[in-house]
């Protein structure tokens, strides 16, 4: 979920615009709420289809059907306009990830007994689709979204409007095709005209992806047109099958429709298997209770309601920014605005970065109002309000966001941003049924990591020179979430696979950036990558989707979430290459950055036991004190936890861990979660945390005026 663009509508129909879904072949997601406080999933149709007369008139078609479409395990179409300048339908919004983020995340396909109630949910599901009249077209995981208390199918009723363009070659989009090719028929890749038959074939190839973590047809290093040819001729590989549900998807996967069991006999053979679903959870544990975890999450927050716009609000706090170690002393009274005494509190870390964005905008998400594609204005008048951001699971998910563009300081330091334990901004009103896909490990980074290796300038202080080579810790049994897989089969080679780190530097060698990028399997025109990028004032959060791989890997990046929020842009086009010694070469042309990226092991402990503890403040200012305590979490998660008082203020500040090594800990921009007076307090930069004996480190504060290591003592 990101949030809104500038030039994203504020409006589509009766609904106002919450937040940025996703984007398809069709055209672009919105998470949008009603009039009534409904929380709803809402596709606006891209310009050049709306144009078409044909495709209009095939799309009211479909829409009328898919309306009629019952069932529990379909996300409903609730409204729609088929006449509109850009027209639009809106379904229900289901809050969980989608099947291929889940399996995709998880070192384990699912077990057998989940596999067979998922192949009877999504076998009423097909049928309630086809009663309308409907064939999907396009079922696939990204189509499927998971919940606690099944899947629910998604995006039925539109593929078919979209043959009145494609049949004539008028569209030429990449992702215009109708039907993802590792899922399609064989009726399908021949052109033929399609029947129910055809959406149990591509069930059959959901439920053995789910099973194996591999899709059937497919390989590392297919093509599209290989991976039709074996659809259409070939059998199936399914190797690693339990034998329970051979026989099963063997049936579903019958080159013959005639041969393929309907949806209503499917259900039959896999009702036994979910007779208990309603009383004894149909997913192992630990997914169940993460699902749990990300739907509270959404519950519990606000939806994005403000824009990532590139200018910050201008005229921060009036108060100067804390030292790097503590606030400064007050001097004179309070400036009427937001900032500390004379003597500012120092600049804590902000809160980690939830997987999701939020915006930071001060304004709170108003009045339940209506939400649909048309661009409202954003606030202009935005102040710094805490806002956080919820996860994606998807243990891994993101790409390379980069930072909005800020003017020059126009704006003083803050010492730190306000940070909730809000999840994603989503709003999840009157609990609507969702239709967007979250990831399902995105709010945090899964892995945890002992950096490898150093980074200066940008990345870990170097203030003592000594080498902060890598620190390779024993595996965490705890740690939440296993590495990325090469087991699911897609396009991407086995050896780009995995979790990547290194500095950005521009043409002349200057450092700009750590970033950090985990990728996934996939296929073109799936996310693939998550990333984890950390700037002097920024940290960003953003997913990349394959556009291609050959010679080497094309991804195109967005923002997901920031801090500060709406700090973070889209990173348009990038490129990744294997080198030789077995390092990736990550290149932004258009921002004229590169990087060196060395595979990282990921720990869920990765500060350095020596960090951890009380820590305070040395030289403070009578009657002032600053205080750090630094706790084991893993990357993303807050870690530290600043508080400053002095005779006319109280402020209180979280960051989250970016990196740690044996000598270093970078922290991202601090937030502000307390304050008195409120406007006596202000978000700080990125910082990093030097130890210099046992008892005592240095804090560093990266961009802005240069200022010398501010030094703690132990204090515990």
């Amino acid at each position: 979920m990101d949030e809104l663009r500038p030039d994203d509508p504020s409006r589509i129909g009766p609904y106002r615009l919450l937040a940025r879904l996703g984007a398809g072949g069709m055209g672009e997601v919105y998470l949008a709420r009603s009039a009534g406080g409904r929380t709803l999933a809402v596709k606006l149709v891209r310009s050049e289809l709306a144009s078409e007369p044909e495709f209009r008139r095939r799309f009211a078609q479909e829409i009328a059907s898919a309306r009629r479409v019952g069932g529990e395990w379909t996300a409903p179409v609730l409204d729609a306009d088929t006449d509109a300048e850009s027209p639009w339908v809106a379904t229900g919004y289901v809050p969980g990830p989608s099947l291929h983020e889940v399996i995709a995340e998880r070192p384990e396909p699912l077990p057998e007994r989940s596999v067979r109630i998922l192949g009877n949910r999504l076998a009423q599901a097909l049928t309630a689709i086809h009663e309308a009249g409907l064939v999907h077209r396009d079922l696939k995981p990204a189509n499927i979204l998971v919940t606690i208390d099944g899947p629910r199918v998604i995006d039925f009723g539109i593929a078919r409007a979209l043959d009145a363009v494609t049949a004539d070659g008028k569209l030429t989009r990449t992702g215009a095709v109708i039907g993802s090719p590792g899922y399609m028929s064989p009726e399908q890749v021949r052109g033929e005209p399609l029947t129910a038959a055809s959406d149990v074939f591509s069930l059959g190839s959901v439920l053995a992806f789910a099973a194996t973590r591999r899709q059937p047809f497919s390989s590392s290093d297919s093509g599209m047109h290989a991976v039709m040819y074996r659809i259409a001729q070939e059998p199936p590989d399914l190797s690693g099958l339990p034998e329970g549900l051979s026989e099963l998807v063997r049936d579903c996967l019958a080159k013959d429709p005639a041969a393929r069991p309907t949806p209503a006999q499917l259900v039959e053979r896999t009702a036994a298997d979910a007779a208990d679903a309603d009383t004894v959870p149909w997913l192992p544990a630990g997914l169940t209770a993460e699902l749990g975890r990300r739907a509270a999450r959404l519950l519990d927050s606000e939806a994005p309601a403000t824009r990532a716009v590139p200018p910050p609000p201008a005229g921060p706090p009036t108060v100067p920014p804390m030292p790097l170690g503590g606030p400064p002393a007050p001097a004179a009274p309070p400036l009427p605005s937001t900032a500390p005494p004379s003597a500012p509190p120092a600049t804590p870390p902000a809160t980690p970065p939830l997987p999701v964005s939020a915006p930071v905008t001060p304004e709170p998400e108003p009045e339940p109002a209506a939400v649909h594609p048309d661009p409202p204005a954003p606030d202009p008048d935005p102040a710094p309000t805490p806002t956080p951001a919820p996860t994606p699971v998807a243990p891994p998910l993101g790409v390379f966001g980069d930072p909005v563009p800020v003017p020059a300081p126009t704006r003083p330091r803050r010492t730190r941003l306000i940070v909730g334990s809000a999840v994603l901004a989503v709003a999840l009103l009157a609990g609507g049924v969702t239709y967007a896909a979250m990831n399902l490990g995105g709010d945090k980074d899964d892995g945890k990591n002992t950096s490898s290796g150093k980074t200066g300038g940008s990345g870990q202080p170097d203030d003592d020179g000594t080498e902060e080579a890598a620190q390779p810790e024993e595996e965490d049994s705890s740690s939440p979430g296993p590495a990325p897989s090469a087991t699911i089969e897609g396009a991407i080679a086995d050896a780009y696979l995995g979790t990547w780190q290194g500095e950005g530097k521009d043409s002349e060698g200057n450092t700009l950036s750590l970033r950090r990028i985990t990728i996934t399997q996939g296929v073109e025109g799936e996310d693939v990558a998550t990333t984890f990028n950390s700037f002097d004032d920024v940290l960003c959060t953003g997913a990349a989707e394959l556009v291609s791989f050959d010679n080497l890997m094309v991804v195109e990046s967005r923002a997901v979430s920031s801090i500060p929020e709406d700090s973070c842009s889209d990173g348009g086009e990038q490129t990744l290459r294997l080198r030789d010694d077995g390092s990736l070469i990550w290149t932004n042309d258009e921002r004229g950055e590169t990087a060196i990226l060395k595979q990282t092991e990921l720990s869920g402990t990765p500060v350095p036991a020596e960090f951890l503890g009380t820590w305070e403040r040395e030289a403070s200012e009578p009657g002032e004190s600053m205080s750090l305590v630094l706790e084991q979490a893993a990357h993303g998660e807050v870690v530290a936890t600043w508080t400053g008082d002095g005779p006319a203020y109280h402020c209180e500040w979280e960051s989250v861990l970016v990196d740690a090594t044996s000598t270093g800990v970078r922290l991202g921009p601090s937030v502000v979660t307390a304050a008195e007076p409120k406007d006596q307090c202000e978000s700080g930069n990125t910082e990093t945390l030097r130890l210099k004996s046992t008892d005592q480190l240095t804090v560093t504060t990266l961009g802005g005026e240069e200022e010398p290591p501010v030094a703690y003592r132990r204090a515990d």
